[in-house]
């Protein structure tokens, strides 16, 4: 999907803005037909401007985008999963070039709209905000990405729960 420009560079998948904007286009090319798609935003969307405050999308936008997110994944015919948004490590100070700083009681609040959203659209949710947090604090490498022992656990996690599921 290469011809697709999602505004991310190939680096991921971005928010939920941007999430939604490549599925869209993937639909729109039909060259994409899966049966699932496990998805996660969050972690993106929770970023705050360090002076302003203000989310990089908006809670209400948010609650919006995934609905259209699921809305467009059962137009291709396939099924959502969703994956809770992780933990963040508050660490004081600015998180990076980008002047943005991330709060862990912003995860809660976009799981909890995510939650309501997904439970309302009878999708499937994977807990990988309370898995992760479960593990203790020292599974970062910075204040959001984990490190390499904690993915392994995290992917097994999903794995296992891919596995005993029973998905439509």
């Amino acid at each position: 999907f290469s011809d697709i420009n999602d505004g991310t560079d190939g680096v991921n998948g971005g928010d939920s803005s941007m999430v939604l904007k490549y599925l869209w286009a993937v639909k729109e090319k039909n060259i994409y037909h899966p049966d699932y798609i496990l998805l996660n935003c969050g972690i993106h969307d929770i970023k705050r401007n360090a002076i302003s405050k203000t989310y990089q999308v908006p809670p209400k936008e948010y609650e919006k985008n995934l609905r259209e997110i699921n809305s467009v994944v059962r137009e291709m015919g396939a099924y959502l999963i969703w994956v809770r948004t992780t933990p963040v490590k508050e660490k004081t100070g600015i998180h990076d070039e980008l002047k943005t700083v991330r709060y862990n009681s912003d995860v809660v609040l976009y799981n909890n709209i995510a939650d309501r959203v997904m439970r309302k659209l009878k999708v499937p949710v994977i807990d990988l905000y309370t898995f992760t947090l479960n593990l203790g604090e020292d599974v970062f490498i910075d204040n959001v990405h984990p490190d390499e022992k904690t993915a392994e656990l995290q992917a097994a996690f999903i794995s296992g729960w891919l596995d005993c599921f029973d998905l439509p």
